[in-house]
């Protein structure tokens, strides 16, 4: 499994220090059990108390969990926007 913590931010900064806008996301990619080739991530925005869930599928735990950061960083609401992304190993 791969876990990782995904942040899109604007460069100004808010009343309160913190970037704005600020996006918060939780990413995880696993393997299918008994279907070979075939991994999925999920993602889970953590972004102004919204809970939007997303899942995105390639051939590797490593593909998806890639296709899931692209995938976020093409939203509409994180374009022009800068990326910080921690990853647990």
């Amino acid at each position: 499994m791969i876990r990782g913590n995904v942040t899109a931010y604007g460069s100004e900064l808010g009343h309160d220090g913190i970037p704005s806008p600020y996006h918060s996301y939780m990413v995880w990619a696993s393997e299918l059990t008994g279907l070979p080739d075939l991994a999925v991530a999920s993602i889970v925005s953590f972004t102004n108390g919204e809970q939007a869930n997303r899942q995105v599928s390639a051939d590797s735990e490593r593909a998806a969990f890639e296709k899931a950061v692209a995938m976020l960083r093409s939203l509409p609401e994180n374009r022009d926007l800068q990326f910080a992304l921690h990853e647990d190993q």
